[in-house]
């Protein structure tokens, strides 16, 4: 989900990004001003209601790549969590991080942590 940092730009501005198909499923990735992160699918519909929304005329390979291998993480990360008898948000997290970074060699969460003064 997307996170608004200033609603009046979110709301003039144009979401771009793109749609395609994986594993017979569509998917949109969408972007916007005034927005950090990708728009769920409540922000996405709500920038088509008004109009305003540009899909890219192709959507990259490596983007499809990506996304079906995140996507194959998270499939593995439920089913083993599942199987544990979901014991809670930080084993949650655990094993997305060991489907994707250690499985699959997509980074996840921050290199190390920064202390702020």
């Amino acid at each position: 989900m997307g996170i608004i940092i200033d609603k009046d730009l979110y709301d003039i501005a144009t979401a771009h990004g793109y749609k395609f198909e994986v594993d017979g499923k569509e998917v949109e990735m969408l972007w916007c001003p005034g927005v950090i992160g990708a728009l769920s699918p409540q922000q996405r519909e709500y920038k088509k209601a008004q109009g305003k929304v540009r899909y890219e005329p192709a959507t990259p390979e490596h983007l499809k790549r990506r996304f079906k291998t995140i996507q194959e993480g998270i499939d593995e990360a439920e089913r083993r969590y599942e199987a544990e008898g979901r014991p809670g948000i930080g084993r949650w997290l655990q094993l997305v991080k060991e489907e994707l970074e250690e499985k699959r060699g997509i980074r996840f969460g921050k290199e190390k942590e920064v202390e702020i003064e």
